[in-house]
């Protein structure tokens, strides 16, 4: 990205928050990334309501909604923990092997065997 396309992306995003005034601000920034750390369930859908069409995803730790239009180069999105948003499943047990680590030895244990179902539609 070039000096010129940096400075026009600010602008749209200056823009883009003026128009959304109940929007939080950024808490993380990058030359492409804006981030947005929801505070609770009810908060990442306001971010979603303010970016209009967006994408959700998840991984092991977040859930992730990220606006499909970029504001000039930016992607906007906002995340919160995955145990906030989604409800854990616990779908079986198994059983994991004793394990030696350098200095202990990690006992035979069992585990859940779980499942993340995380909501369609934050907006319901």
């Amino acid at each position: 990205m070039t000096n010129q396309e940096f400075v026009q992306s600010l602008r749209a995003l200056a823009d883009f928050y003026e128009d959304h005034p109940g929007l939080k601000p950024a808490h993380y920034m990058s030359a492409s990334n804006i981030t947005i750390y929801a505070n609770g369930k009810e908060e990442l859908a306001s971010c979603a309501r303010h970016f209009g069409s967006c994408e959700k995803t998840s991984d092991e730790m977040f859930f992730r909604v990220i606006r499909n239009e970029k504001i000039g180069s930016f992607t906007l999105s906002a995340i919160e923990y995955r145990t906030v948003v989604c409800e854990r499943i616990v779908t079986g047990k198994k059983i994991v092997p004793a394990q030696e680590v350098p200095a202990h030895i990690v006992p035979e244990h069992e585990e859940d065997i779980v499942e993340w179902r995380c909501p369609e539609s934050l907006l319901s």
